[in-house]
């Protein structure tokens, strides 16, 4: 059933999808390049005397924000219209190798992912739409030799080798435990481990089996809610993925917070401004002081070194 209906799939794919796609991208850029310009706090901070030109950044981001909004309609429309460019002959070469290009794509997406994620089952007889094994390829010698239960295994520290050889008999069943699984770990589909752990708590007297190896079911699932985690947070991350987050202050840096302190200014001097203007001897440490003192340490005599110096010259830092 998946595979007659790729023809809606695709349609749906190429102008439903990637229209979400388009207008996700774009307003992850706006928000990127909000985080480096800042044009909104250079408005709101407008008649603030700051030490920036807050004119120029404000104009240099809506001309950033313009260029990246034109770039994202451009493209967005050539791949809405590439279909039939591709077939009218218009930019012949180009048209039909992105279009090509974007088959292949749809197609590597249907071959290597279910067609519904666990989010979007809403009744039990679609959970296999969610799984990326196929319903007459379960079993259990077939979950053991998989990378995921191997490396569930591994976090276990137990051995493929001291598990029972069983068989799977209610595929069904054991879907709907293995779907209950997958959503409580937060997954997107339902994977192999979650099947063998949802098979190995349907082993009767196996709390007494872990025991001997000083494990229990709860250590299952822990294990599984860590690889779940450890899978969403070191996966790359692109610019149009629906998880793309832009942690930011809106342009707000230490920075910018600490120039306009003219009370402060009228009682002290600004130390950092004064060495980046002129130089300051005082906040410089030289490398030879520091070689010397390893020199001497390092000798195999038993010397020792006694640092001198006034109060704030940065002996404790030293040490």
């Amino acid at each position: 059933m998946k595979y007659l209906l790729l023809p809606t799939h695709l349609i749906k794919f190429w102008y439903m999808e990637s229209f979400d796609v388009f207008f996700r991208t774009w307003k992850n850029l706006i928000l990127f390049l909000e985080e480096d310009l800042a044009v909104g706090l250079m408005w709101k901070l407008i008649f603030t005397p700051l030490f920036h030109d807050s004119m120029g950044r404000i104009l240099i981001g809506l001309f950033a924000f313009a260029c990246a909004t034109a770039l994202m309609i451009v493209i967005c429309i050539y791949w809405l219209l590439l279909p039939m460019l591709a077939v009218a002959d218009i930019l012949q070469l180009l048209s039909r190798v992105l279009f090509l290009s974007g088959i292949g794509l749809f197609i590597i997406h249907v071959l290597t992912h279910p067609h519904k994620k666990i989010w979007q089952i809403k009744q039990s007889s679609d959970l296999w739409s969610a799984s990326t094994i196929k319903k007459e390829d379960l079993s259990f010698k077939k979950l053991l030799l998989d990378p995921e239960v191997v490396n569930l295994l591994s976090n276990l520290e137990l051995e493929v080798s001291h598990l029972p050889d069983l068989q799977i008999i209610d595929a069904d069943k054991l879907e709907e435990k293995a779907f209950e699984l997958a959503k409580t770990s937060g997954a997107v589909y339902i994977t192999p481990y979650y099947f063998f752990v949802a098979q190995i708590q349907e082993i009767p007297n196996i709390d007494q089996f872990l025991l001997k190896m000083d494990l229990s079911l709860e250590d299952f699932s822990q294990a599984l809610l860590y690889l779940e985690k450890k899978r969403q947070n070191w996966r790359s991350v692109f610019i149009w993925d629906d998880d793309f987050a832009v942690h930011h202050l809106k342009g707000v840096n230490r920075g910018w917070l600490g120039t306009p302190t003219p009370a402060l200014d009228l009682v002290g001097s600004d130390l950092t401004k004064e060495a980046a203007k002129y130089g300051f001897p005082d906040l410089i440490r030289k490398s030879g002081v520091f070689e010397e003192i390893t020199h001497i340490l390092s000798q195999t005599t038993g010397r020792n070194v006694a640092v001198v110096g006034p109060p704030g010259s940065g002996k404790s830092a030293l040490i």
